[in-house]
């Protein structure tokens, strides 16, 4: 029997971890957003989803570096460094060259 256990808070924070919004959750699981807003709603508590939408939503999280366990959401790789991280990098670095 397939059991799928993640509380609300856990898809919710597996979202932000990526900095995805909910339309972008739901175009990469096929679950209406409205959706996935009630499901987060549901805090601590395990969503009243049901297992074909849940699962959608667990492998396109998991598809993107999502782990889920007993202790919550993480990301397994690191988020894709932003223009001006580099850019502030590339600066730091002139500055020790010089």
């Amino acid at each position: 029997m397939l059991t799928i256990r993640v509380s609300g808070t856990g898809l919710r924070t597996a979202r932000t971890l990526l900095g995805w919004s909910l339309q972008e959750l739901a175009g990469r699981s096929g679950v209406n957003w409205l959706t996935i807003r009630k499901y987060e709603s549901a805090g601590d508590y395990h969503p009243p989803a049901t297992v074909g939408a849940l699962n959608r939503l667990v492998d396109a999280l998991e598809d993107a570096g999502i782990r889920f366990d007993a202790a919550g959401a993480h990301l397994d790789r690191p988020r894709t460094t932003s223009a001006r991280a580099r850019r502030r990098v590339d600066r730091q670095q002139e500055g020790t060259a010089a």
